[in-house]
């Protein structure tokens, strides 16, 4: 695909690509169900221009090699306490609370971080150290397996919503004045997706965000 295109047309690529990427953005933040207002947002912070990927990791050379980088770099290590429990099958799970500062209010909201296949708090610097940068409290759950020991013949890859709704039920305990929000990344979206979907308007989630989520998993 490359020789078709020339040097010159390859290099213009690439430099268009580094430019983009070095761009420097200022985070900002939407209240409220108004599709239209997170919208808005969106196209204030990166214009109407649709996404291509880096060429040297995705797009001209498929998607492999974004895996492997991703697996190379080093993301941000944090302090966390693990909060584990044992449930009525003999199953464990547990909460991961990345360490905050201590004036943090009890009302900052609590994000529940969802992560990928087998993932833990120790995959997702870069997400907590964000979210500690926006004064949020964030909070990884430590599927069955993932993060913890397999202590019971049940297991889901894509999580399972009566685990995630224990979780949630003992953030509430632990914040009952913070709002608790939901961070899915890639096979976490699965189990944040069909919570959302069996609870509808009576979940207790004042915002929901689905990063990389996989649409076809057959």
């Amino acid at each position: 695909m490359l020789v078709g295109l020339g040097k010159t047309a390859v290099t213009l690529l690439l430099a268009t690509d580094v430019a983009q990427r070095c761009r420097p953005s200022v985070p900002k933040w939407s209240q409220g169900s108004d599709a239209s207002q997170t919208a808005a947002v969106l196209r204030d912070l990166y214009g109407d221009a649709s996404f291509w990927p880096t060429p040297w990791l995705g797009g001209l050379l498929g998607g492999h090699l974004q895996t492997i980088w991703y697996g190379l770099s080093k993301a941000p290590t944090f302090e966390f306490t693990e909060e584990r429990w044992t449930t009525a099958d003999g199953g464990t799970l547990g909460l991961a609370w990345a360490e905050t500062p201590s004036s943090l209010p009890a009302s900052a909201p609590v994000v529940l971080i969802l992560p990928g296949l087998c993932g833990s708090i120790e995959g997702t610097g870069h997400t907590i150290d964000a979210m500690l940068q926006a004064g949020l409290r964030p909070v990884c759950l430590h599927a069955r397996g993932c993060g913890v020991p397999l202590s019971s013949p049940r297991f889901n890859m894509f999580g399972d919503t009566h685990d995630l709704r224990d979780a949630l039920g003992r953030i509430a305990l632990r914040w009952p004045e913070a709002p608790v929000c939901l961070h899915s990344i890639s096979a976490g979206t699965a189990l944040m997706v069909r919570y959302l979907g069996e609870l509808g308007a009576k979940a207790p989630i004042a915002a929901a965000v689905a990063n990389c989520p996989g649409y076809d998993i057959g």
